[in-house]
């Protein structure tokens, strides 16, 4: 069948199917894709809710709980300072101005000093030498304020309290020893804070913070205490400010709940509900007050969540309705809890609702529109323009024929303004393109060939030495190198081992690497000294490059196997690593010397050492340490020198193989991406 009978088909195909696969699923998928938008965007109110609780509980949390931690601090330093004015003797007490007189009136008021009151039954001349040691806290007082304490007081065992500031009325028949913070700080309980309560000087719900007094001798005198308003304690910070709609917050205290089967529960404290700025009003609002919910688990989870200082959500009834809970810890037993109804959550949803079934409708009736005018549209456009398109397939594909019978210089003449056209052009160039392309693969294979001829075509045999050389390129020809000059010396038992690293890699790294390998071996075949060789090539090389940038770095190193000795000059290369098994020790074969082709007057001294039995000298390039795997880790000089030790009884081969195979193993499936040039010689002496 003829393309332009396929292209009628097909087309007539996708402007039919189309509007039958969408009356029959159409509108069940514009259903689904309606339930799945009003779902996300419940889910999406939900997640905002739930984040703005945590971000909620989590600042409010901290900064709260830094102020209740200022607050004990504050604690703890009233009481040392009550200790201390208490031990002081009487002999060094103020004068009788300073003391309230006991006779007359037995207290000291002012707003901006203490009260002192003594109650029935006490110890009034005990209690009279007290005021006057405790008259002096005040300006300690006053330096000690803090924006949620609203006063300071204290309960000495023999019937003296004291309160700052002293803009309070204490009743005659009122007896302290029977509030929270008194039982709290004489209880077994380590945890300083009382529960919440009404405060009868202040008429606030408060929670105290109370320390016992003692004596050097570790004796009871007496119990001091810091007030804190809750009410003040949620307001400061604006708690409910970012939260959804009438949220509620309370503050709660971690105590076991009898009613609950002595289980972990939440004892509330204070509440308040956004968009009102007062506490509950009364203390009997307060007084046994538990939060509950029907889903007990849950509320189990969050109290566990609590008690480990973590920022815990769920969902559970509250007052039987579905409601987010977000809870966290301020100061342990202390915790601050948010509640907001779903219905609340959820209740600007309805709209956006409304709004996405009213847009799925619109495009449902518009797509039937566009589908039918579709169908239209595509058989008048396959029946005008199949041979249109046919015609220039039929001559592309004719080029296409001669170009894949060898004519690369076959065109296709299509003469139009429109992808084929342009495809035409392209295919014309294309041939162009392939017959350079043929000659830059024939270039670069004899390229390759040549570089390949230029490195040692096999491993020299010297009587008391083991040599292997490998050298493996990132491309088709790179710039490392490295050979070995033996000449007439082998019968004398000497080898020379030169090795390079040209900078980069590539066809410019192997040309110069030929430049250079062609001035070793014309200086080589001179006698002379390995420090005027490596100045003369240095010398031509620095004129061969001028300022180009490139440069290379060469070791040369000659060993003598009668004199049992090598020597070595070095060109900005990296040393000659030497392992001594005997001794299973490294050592290198250094020393300076300028990279070659970077300056002129370069000097490159000449160093020498005996050969140890069995020693192994490696020459290696960068390529091989500076390999990078997976994690983006280097192979190292450590790992290197680790497998010349576990391969230091085998043959040189054997060594070289094992380093060229680890470091591939350790790249990897990332390419290589330098040249690795490794030479091992190993001494039999």
């Amino acid at each position: 069948m003829k393309f332009r009978w396929k292209l009628l088909i097909l087309l007539l195909s996708v402007a039919v199917i189309p509007p039958l696969v969408l009356w029959t699923f159409g509108s069940r998928h514009l259903r689904l894709l309606e339930r799945k938008l009003v779902t996300q965007v419940r889910q999406s109110r939900e997640q905002d809710a739930t984040d703005r609780l945590q971000f909620v509980i989590d600042s409010h949390t901290v900064l709260i709980r830094e102020e209740l931690e200022q607050a004990e601090m504050i604690l703890k330093t009233q009481r040392l300072e009550i200790q201390r004015c208490l031990a002081r003797p009487a002999a060094v007490l103020p004068e009788a101005k300073d003391v309230a007189n006991p006779r007359q009136d037995p207290s000291h008021s002012s707003s901006e000093a203490q009260v002192f009151k003594i109650l029935p039954g006490a110890d009034k001349p005990a209690a009279t030498a007290d005021i006057a040691r405790l008259s002096r806290i005040s300006a300690v007082y006053r330096t000690l304020g803090a924006p949620l304490v609203i006063r300071h007081q204290t309960l000495l065992s023999n019937g003296l309290f004291c309160v700052y500031p002293g803009r309070v009325s204490v009743p005659d028949n009122w007896n302290p020893q029977g509030q929270p913070w008194y039982r709290q700080a004489l209880s077994k309980n380590r945890d300083p804070w009382s529960e919440g309560y009404r405060d009868p000087l202040s008429g606030r719900v408060v929670v105290a913070a109370a320390l016992p007094i003692k004596r050097a001798d570790g004796t009871r005198i007496g119990v001091t205490a810091v007030i804190i308003a809750v009410k003040r304690l949620l307001n400061r910070h604006s708690v409910l400010q970012h939260t959804p709609p009438q949220t509620r917050a309370f503050l709660v205290r971690l105590c076991s709940n009898a009613q609950a089967g002595s289980t972990q529960g939440l004892k509330i404290i204070a509440a308040q509900e956004s968009g009102k700025n007062d506490m509950m009003p009364n203390a009997s609002q307060l007084e046994g007050r538990w939060l509950t919910s029907s889903d007990s688990k849950q509320l189990q989870a969050l109290a566990a969540g609590l008690e480990d200082y973590s920022i815990t959500t769920c969902q559970m009834p509250y007052r039987g309705r579905d409601s987010l809970w977000a809870g966290g810890t301020i100061l342990y037993p202390y915790a601050m809890v948010l509640i907001t109804s779903h219905k609340v959550i959820q209740q600007p949803t309805e709209s956006t609702e409304k709004l996405i079934r009213q847009l799925m409708q619109d495009q449902f009736q518009f797509s039937l529109v566009l589908l039918l005018a579709t169908i239209l549209a595509a058989i008048l456009l396959t029946v005008l323009f199949s041979r249109t398109v046919t015609r220039p397939l039929q001559a592309l594909m004719k080029g296409i024929r001669q170009r894949s019978a060898g004519r690369l210089d076959s065109r296709v003449d299509i003469d139009s303004r429109d992808e084929f056209g342009d495809l035409a052009r392209v295919f014309n160039n294309m041939g162009l393109l392939l017959e350079e392309h043929v000659r830059l693969e024939h270039s670069l294979s004899l390229a390759t060939e040549v570089q390949r001829n230029l490195l040692p075509a096999k491993d020299p045999q010297i009587r008391d030495l083991d040599i292997a050389g490998r050298c493996s390129f990132c491309e088709q020809v790179g710039g490392d190198y490295y050979d070995y000059l033996v000449n007439d010396r082998q019968l004398e038992g000497r080898l020379g081992v030169v090795i390079g690293d040209v900078s980069g890699h590539g066809f410019a790294a192997a040309l110069l690497m030929s430049s250079v390998r062609a001035l070793i071996h014309q200086r080589s075949a001179f006698p002379g000294c390995m420090r005027c060789d490596l100045s003369d090539i240095n010398r031509q090389l620095c004129f061969d490059v001028g300022d180009s940038g490139r440069f290379v770095t060469l070791l040369f190193a000659e060993f003598d196997v009668q004199a049992k000795t090598v020597r070595w000059a070095r060109a900005g290369h990296d040393p000659v690593i030497v392992y001594n098994p005997r001794s299973d020790a490294f050592d290198e074969l250094g020393g300076a010397g300028m990279a070659l082709g970077v300056s002129e007057n370069a000097v490159y001294p000449e160093s020498s050492r005996n050969i140890q039995a069995n020693e192994i000298f490696v020459f290696g390039t960068d390529g091989i340490w500076e390999t990078r795997n997976q994690q983006n880790e280097m192979f190292g000089k450590e790992r290197f020198r680790q497998l010349i030790r576990s391969h230091a009884t085998e043959t040189a081969v054997a060594i070289s193989d094992a380093v060229i195979q680890a470091v591939a193993n350790f790249r990897g499936g990332r390419p290589q991406e330098d040249d690795v040039t490794l030479v091992v010689v190993k001494a039999r002496l």
